[in-house]
């Protein structure tokens, strides 16, 4: 188990009690120290549930749990691995109660979140479908949602008042802070953020629960600490208990994610946080040659606000870095695409050993008219994910109205689609008298919704539409519990007899209606193979991965938790369709897109003052944004394994301007 480990991996790995902090540089093993350590202590006897392990995506769980599984066997199933948002998920599926929420809350994810963001607005007078000054229609909601998140991963409550604002975004969700809580908590929904805020509550201030999760996590891991902010520090002092069996594994150089609420405090004062505190370093790079190394640790030297720590490279010097210095954009995107062509068509290098990196998404136009001037595939990562596509979010609100009959944003979108002469006014109305009622939504409109105002052939289609699905429930989860029931097939006929299949038969493009009918397939695919796991896993209760399921939750409600906590990059990860796509392919992404990725060769390209560093960072937070910017530019410097090529334009065209550009001080 612990041959190959360095000697600061083994000083980490068999660090016993108390709190640790380990910086981990990129590429220098930290997965590995961290399952080792896991590891070591199911080795030692420690029970399996009395291990937490938190990641960042569901990716990195799957991935951390697939190690443990082969360091340890069976044992390692029961350790819980999880996300920090499906871990409060699981909490408040069991206590949600006790802060006057139903444990079975709808958890909404972006698309929804801004349907309901959009709908409060109307409510109060505001038009968020209407541009602001310098803001597109289309993106004031998501922006004005991304502010509302930013406040609560700060630790500001829906009581308390947001900081004050003067932009128009800022002051659009200063308005909508409060209706939209309120909105949320009348529907029994939470957005993502709302299940780390009222987690925070929940242990806060019920200390039975605090107390009970204290007992069961006697040693707790964290996995990119860095990326942690203020309501998840909170939960980890909350979580960890007097004991502090606290281990943080992390790397403040790689920290560039405070636009989503990250504050790097957390990791550069963890010794001063939790004492008498552990630090060690892993320095030993295993993935970049020297002059890689060489040049990140140039660039991220020039922080101020972070840990010393040198990387350094077993693997010789390498191929010396490339610099091209274009005379502007169109030039630079032709050399760097003559470039890749050499290396794919004379070198016989993999086209998708090859990563192209930009700071800004606007930035691909120019390389991708190159690359296919020159017929070299490439891919732009950051497609449309699986569980985004229309007609997969149609089903899953189908089945969620059968396993959650109350869950009004699953009932309004279910109804609606296809049409059904029920519109929004109806709608309300069904909502309203099942509400007055305390009927379940779904329930009451099985039965016509005798109490609501419609008209007759309302009715009919209402019930057409509801009774199947309430129907459908305890055949769905009677075989899921059977060994050879096939809740899936069930699950796949209800939502076609309740209404996709009309859904399917309008649509007049048949290329498109057999995309429909196979991405729904594909979610009964993904429910079957739910299903066998839950069942493989009550076979060994004791070994059991920890979900996010309410008591007495079955399994089609586990199933919909689990699709909702998985975050877009995990989709995109898992579709078989964009691995697909991504083979053989240069593969196009921004910076921050490639964290946790390696590649054989690395462009970055657009390395100029104003791209990267970015004109807006630097202008809204001063030195503290250039050296996030920094950061960013030494995450995609330590991509590279064995070839890094930077460049940069001296002048740019805008419209018919031709502006003068400066080199990035990140190159000096």
């Amino acid at each position: 188990m612990f041959d190959g480990l360095n000697p600061a991996q083994r000083v980490a790995v068999m660090h016993d009690r108390g709190p640790l902090l380990v910086l981990a540089g990129a590429g220098t093993g930290k997965t590995r120290v961290v399952t080792t350590r896991i590891a070591r202590l199911l080795r030692q006897g420690e029970a399996p549930r009395s291990i937490l392990a938190v990641t960042f995506t569901n990716k990195a769980a799957r991935e951390m749990k697939a190690r443990l599984v082969g360091l340890a066997g069976r044992a390692a199933r029961g350790v819980w691995v999880s996300t920090f948002h499906s871990l409060c998920a699981r909490l408040l599926r069991k206590d949600a109660h006790q802060l006057g929420l139903s444990n079975a809350f709808a958890i909404l994810d972006e698309g929804d979140q801004q349907a309901q963001l959009v709908r409060v607005a109307r409510a109060v007078g505001m038009k968020l479908d209407e541009a602001a000054p310098g803001v597109p229609a289309s993106r004031l909601p998501r922006l004005v949602l991304g502010r509302i998140g930013l406040w609560k991963n700060q630790g500001v409550r829906p009581t308390e008042d947001p900081p004050a604002q003067h932009d128009e975004v800022g002051t659009a969700a200063r308005a909508l802070w409060r209706p939209y809580a309120a909105h949320l908590r009348s529907m029994s929904a939470l957005d993502f953020d709302d299940l780390l805020l009222c987690t925070r509550e929940l242990l806060e201030t019920v200390a039975e629960v605090r107390a009970r999760y204290q007992r069961q996590f006697r040693w707790l891991h964290i996995d990119e600490y860095q990326d942690t902010n203020p309501l998840q520090l909170d939960i980890t002092r909350l979580v960890c208990g007097p004991e502090q069996n606290l281990c943080v594994v992390g790397d403040d150089d790689q920290a560039i994610y405070a636009f989503r609420g990250a504050d790097l405090e957390n990791i550069l004062a963890f010794d001063r946080q939790f004492t008498p505190c552990t630090v060690v370093k892993l320095e030993d790079n295993y993935r970049s040659t020297a002059l890689i190394l060489d040049a990140a640790n140039a660039v991220i030297a020039k922080n101020r606000a972070r840990r010393d720590k040198t990387l350094r490279s077993g693997l010789g010097d390498g191929a010396p870095l490339s610099l091209v210095a274009a005379e502007d954009g169109e030039a630079e995107a032709e050399q760097v695409a003559a470039r890749i062509f050499d290396l794919v068509v004379r070198d016989h290098r993999p086209a998708d050993s090859i990563a192209l990196l930009y700071r800004a998404a606007p930035q691909s136009r120019l390389f991708e008219e190159a690359l296919r001037l020159r017929g070299v595939p490439y891919r732009v990562v950051g497609g449309m994910e699986f569980f985004a596509r229309k007609e997969v979010k149609d089903a899953l609100a189908y089945l969620a109205c059968v396993a959650r009959p109350d869950d009004e944003i699953a009932f309004r979108r279910a109804v609606t689609a296809p049409a059904r002469k029920i519109g929004d006014v109806a709608v309300g109305r069904i909502v309203a008298a099942a509400r007055a009622r305390g009927r379940p939504i779904v329930e009451y409109a099985a039965q016509g919704a005798p109490d609501a105002e419609l008209k007759d052939d309302q009715r009919a289609a209402l019930c057409a539409f509801a009774g199947p699905l309430v129907a459908a429930r305890t055949p769905i989860e009677a075989a899921a519990d059977d060994p050879g029931g096939d809740a899936a097939l069930l699950a796949h006929r209800v939502v076609l007899d309740a209404g996709m299949a009309r859904l399917f038969a309008a649509e007049p493009e048949l290329a498109t209606r057999q995309r429909m009918q196979e991405s729904v397939e594909e979610v009964m695919n993904a429910f079957a193979v739910f299903v066998e796991r839950r069942r493989d896993a009550a076979q060994a209760p004791d070994l059991a991965e920890g979900r996010p399921e309410e008591e007495g939750a079955g399994a089609l409600a586990a199933f919909l938790d689990r699709v909702r906590l998985d975050d877009e990059e995990d989709q995109r990860d898992d579709d078989d369709e964009e691995k697909q796509q991504g083979k053989g392919k240069v593969q196009l992404m921004s910076l921050h897109a490639s964290k946790g990725l390696e590649f054989p060769v690395v462009f970055v390209v657009g390395m100029e003052e104003g791209l990267l560093p970015h004109r807006r960072v630097v202008e809204e937070s001063g030195e503290r944004g250039v050296e996030e910017e920094r950061r960013l530019c030494y995450v995609g410097f330590t991509r590279a394994q064995r070839s890094l090529v930077c460049s940069f334009a001296k002048t740019r065209r805008r419209r018919h301007e031709l502006l003068a550009r400066r080199r990035s001080r990140f190159l000096d």
